[in-house]
């Protein structure tokens, strides 16, 4: 399917019921949950006439609907790429010249704990404006360190149950 930016996409998706008699089959199903299935999806991309395709695998107790299932993977990847959105204009996190891998590793780590402390704090601000906000107030920056968070509604990752291996 082309998209606005020139770049093709195309999808193919399966998923199957994974056997109830398979090893650590009851240690991975959730009390309580449907039927746990295992998912692929490939992905083929065309960019400027080059393609590249890429599979990821996914198990998941959310029944063993495909349509059900196409829809917890995009849910899925949204919320990843809005991450990684938010992270780059927030942080600019894409512009960052470390590369020795210990110090990337760990600096990511400090941005999802600060971007995930940002997001919770209940102030009217973007999450540029509350860097900011800290960086010029001491009072504030506490306030983000030391008081507890309120706690985050459930996102859709959660809500559909699926994970990556």
């Amino acid at each position: 399917m082309p998209s606005a930016n020139g770049v093709k996409v195309w999808r193919h998706l399966a998923c199957q019921p994974l056997p109830d008699c398979s090893e650590g089959y009851h240690a991975l199903k959730p009390r309580g949950a449907k039927r746990l299935l295992i998912g692929m999806v490939e992905s083929t991309r065309e960019v400027n006439g080059t393609c590249a395709t890429e599979t990821r695998y996914f198990i998941g107790s959310i029944g063993t609907d495909a349509k059900t299932f196409a829809q917890a993977v995009r849910a899925h990847w949204g919320i990843e790429n809005e991450l990684h959105w938010g992270l780059d204009v927030s942080f600019r996190e894409d512009d960052c010249r470390v590369r020795e891998t210990c110090a990337r590793e760990n600096l990511a780590v400090l941005r999802h704990i600060a971007m995930t402390r940002l997001k919770q704090d209940p102030t009217k601000l973007g999450i540029k404006s509350k860097r900011l906000k800290a960086a010029w107030s001491e009072s504030y920056l506490a306030k983000l360190l030391f008081q507890p968070p309120k706690p985050l509604t459930s996102t859709a990752s959660e809500a559909t149950n699926i994970s990556q291996p």
